[in-house]
């Protein structure tokens, strides 16, 4: 894969491999069940390669150069809990940290009216 990106290919499109299980049994689902459309965390992602622009526009019909395999569904969800981890720890930080100033600064004027 990552030679590919570095010869400045980039995937046609990103997919998952398989549908959802479904019940076949209908709309109605009693309320117990779980969600019908449940997605395993085991369906790979594929990067798809297709043929550049300029050799798609020379050609007749499309076809498929190459299939990459980056991971599962499980890894991406992961992956962004991950990053959206970070950033709230990131924002709260910076959040506590600014009232923290505003709160020393506060105390600062409170001091100087305090004496006056």
């Amino acid at each position: 894969m990552i030679q590919k990106l570095n010869r400045g290919l980039i995937p046609t499109c990103i997919v998952r491999v398989g549908g959802p299980i479904k019940p076949d049994i209908g709309k109605e689902l009693p309320e117990d069940w779980p969600n019908p459309n449940f997605l395993p965390e085991t369906l790979p992602i594929l990067y798809i390669y297709n043929y550049t622009r300029k050799e798609f526009l020379q050609l007749k019909s499309f076809s498929i150069k190459s299939t990459i395999s980056v991971g599962n569904l499980g890894d991406i969800r992961r992956s962004i809990e991950d990053s959206q981890n970070q950033e709230r720890f990131i924002f709260t930080i910076i959040i506590i940290g600014l009232l923290s100033i505003a709160v020393v600064i506060l105390e600062i004027f409170r001091e100087k009216d305090n004496k006056s």
